[in-house]
């Protein structure tokens, strides 16, 4: 990947003219980009295959990002900030736009093209991705029932996290569910609910230092009443499952009381897949959790356990939300009795994010 800079005497012949056609929310031409080169060429025509590459890497590229996505901030994202384009040099721009019936060409002078930013896709901002996250799932391609696996969930997630509106509620919820479903194998069969449970408990608990807290921690009296026996996570889990059934069986809104409201229980899922999907690449042997990898995924007990997830407090004139609280962890310490605790940030006034967030990685995109 190259980084575009508009400004730049150095970009190559043809390229401004292309993203120029390209404007940001005030109409004007984008100032930065991201070009992808495929086998060091720039300016050439790609075959399917290497269009197909083009498009993969580019979702890859976008999982690796969302993995890291600090909500309830300025430096919001979705997958529409990657939407992934091949354009040809030249003074015309020929689209072909599928139809169920076939498709239609259409052909535009460069000069009366454009292509605006969706209303949906946020401002772009720089964005880094996690190198070894995004070699990880390359990695996969050695395996095609790991690789298949993989493409699956980048496709619903890509889905499920662009925010657009034609994707409602209900089809977010099947897609999260989707994802779930793939990364632990129980996408086929009977019994999905429950052998899905099974699986993302083992699989959450491969991480050494998962504690699950039990389900009767939480203040919210659904939990304890349905779910006392069980930990929190699952109960979440069977929560979050008999919502999107209720909505994949016909109901136009979830029939039975549920502890997490809709727009809770997408939130929360759109943090634990990334999760989850780093779990699943490790126990392949394909990547290896980090620190904060490790951190990120504790923090799911201290999510689950808040009264509200989209909560927050007036704090010194600073909106003060209780998720990025929840997330505030500055280091792992040993107690007195040595096990491993979280340190937190005391809520005493607005958090500095740059001393508890860490970089990601080294590359940067912007759509």
């Amino acid at each position: 990947m190259l980084p575009y800079d508009r400004s730049s005497t150095s970009v190559p012949p043809g390229v401004r003219q292309v993203l120029d056609c390209y404007r940001n929310e005030h109409g004007q031409s984008v100032e930065r980009a991201t070009l992808v080169e495929v086998d060091g060429r720039l300016l050439s025509d790609f075959d399917e295959q290497a269009r197909a590459r083009v498009f993969r890497s580019s979702g890859l590229f976008a999982f690796s990002a969302l993995a890291h996505r600090q909500l309830f901030s300025s430096r919001y994202f979705n997958t529409g900030s990657f939407a992934t384009f091949i354009e040809p040099i030249g003074d015309a721009v020929a689209n072909r736009f599928r139809r169920r019936d076939g498709s239609v060409h259409r052909v535009a002078p460069r000069a009366l093209y454009r292509v605006d930013l969706p209303s949906h896709v946020p401002s772009p901002i720089m964005i880094s991705s996690d190198p070894a996250l995004v070699s990880a799932f390359e990695a996969t391609k050695q395996v095609q029932e790991h690789r298949d696996a993989i493409d699956e969930v980048l496709l619903q997630l890509h889905m499920a996290e662009s925010d657009e509106p034609g994707i409602t509620d209900a089809m977010q919820l099947m897609l999260f569910s989707g994802c779930l479903q793939r990364l632990t194998g129980t996408h086929v069969g009977t019994g999905k609910a429950d052998e899905t449970a099974k699986s993302l408990r083992e699989l959450i608990a491969s991480e050494p230092r998962w504690q699950p807290a039990a389900a009767g921690v939480s203040s919210r009296q659904l939990v304890v009443e349905r779910h006392l026996r069980r930990t929190l996570f699952e109960a979440w889990f069977r929560d979050f499952y008999q919502t999107r059934n209720d909505y994949a069986h016909g109901d136009l809104s979830p029939q039975r009381p549920s502890a997490w409201t809709v727009e809770e229980h997408l939130l929360m899922a759109s943090f634990v897949v990334p999760r989850l999907a780093v779990l699943q690449l490790q126990a392949w042997n394909y990547y290896t959790t980090n620190e904060r990898d490790r951190q990120r995924i504790r923090a799911i007990d201290r999510l689950l356990k808040l009264d509200d997830l989209f909560a927050h407090d007036d704090a010194f004139g600073v909106d003060r939300w209780h998720w990025t609280d929840a997330l505030s962890v500055l280091c792992t310490s040993t107690d007195t009795n040595g096990a491993e605790v979280d340190t937190m940030l005391p809520r005493t006034g607005p958090i500095d994010h740059s001393q508890v967030e860490v970089s990601v990685g080294s590359g940067s995109g912007v759509p």
